[in-house]
């Protein structure tokens, strides 16, 4: 068994290899939303025109979930009790909070499942999403044991936010808006990826964090803005649950090839 498992996979290779990383962050409101002169329309007739719009990050993590006892898969066209509306890669539980996919699929998991991160990447620790960022992420050690990946997260400790906003239409409503909160959840997606004998062990991995212009739609600027300015550096501050909520929302995207070692 051991001289199988010797000429099966080579030594020090184990079930896969990461090549470097290409990510990129920025801010993408679409052609629906685009008004030109870096303006974003709103779904309540606002043109949001961003400053700047920084996310300090933490790592960038490919994880496995272990410890599943449960069989149950889920699915978010019907969620489990305590859970509707599920879009964007979250679903509102009935206490009013977002509740990712993959944190419902581990409760639903049972016993002590928990989802352990397999590859740690480290991504610049600032980005502003007006100006854009593009970089590519090495990571420590590329050799990956056997495991089935199921989420992509990537950790996000706090974002700031500054710019304009007026009435679309013009007409007599003007502000200017200051942000500077914390950002605990981070941005988290679905994947399936098997690290396994038999697959093509070589992985080409890019990730994108790109939210869209539908990020402010349910932002009243005239309601939460006091004299010309929307200050936001508190949780219970107006619109701060709903911004929050609109972030939570946003999905990574990742694009993943695969090839075996004889492949160029």
């Amino acid at each position: 068994m051991y001289l199988l498992l010797a000429c099966t996979i080579s030594p020090g290779r184990g079930f896969g290899e990461l090549e470097p990383v290409a990510f990129s962050a920025t801010l993408d409101p679409g052609p629906a939303r685009d008004l030109g002169n870096g303006e974003i329309l709103t779904r309540q007739g606002y043109a949001v025109k961003l400053d700047n719009f920084v996310v300090e990050l933490g790592d960038l993590e490919l994880l496995e979930l272990q410890g599943a006892s449960g069989g149950a898969t889920f699915d978010p066209a019907n969620p489990p009790p305590g859970y509707g509306l599920c879009h964007g890669g979250h679903c509102h539980a009935d206490d009013g909070s977002l509740v990712s996919y993959a944190d419902i699929e581990a409760e639903m998991a049972g016993g002590n499942a928990s989802f352990v991160p397999i590859v740690r990447l480290s991504p610049p620790a600032e980005v502003d999403l007006v100006a854009g960022s593009s970089t590519t992420l090495l990571p420590a050690d590329p050799i990956l044991p056997a495991a089935s990946l199921s989420m992509l997260r990537l950790n996000s400790l706090s974002f700031r936010i500054s710019g304009q906003v007026r009435r679309e239409p013009a007409d007599d409503f003007s502000s200017s808006f200051e942000v500077d909160l914390p950002m605990t959840s981070g941005f988290s997606t679905g994947l399936e990826l098997e690290l396994a004998r038999g697959e093509d062990p070589v992985l080409n991995l890019t990730v994108a964090l790109a939210p869209d212009g539908t990020l402010f739609d349910d932002l009243d600027f005239a309601t939460i803005s006091t004299d010309g300015l929307w200050k936001l550096d508190s949780l219970d501050a107006p619109g701060a649950d709903t911004l929050l909520a609109a972030l939570g929302s946003v999905e990574p995207t990742l694009n993943l090839e695969r090839r075996s070692w004889s492949q160029p």
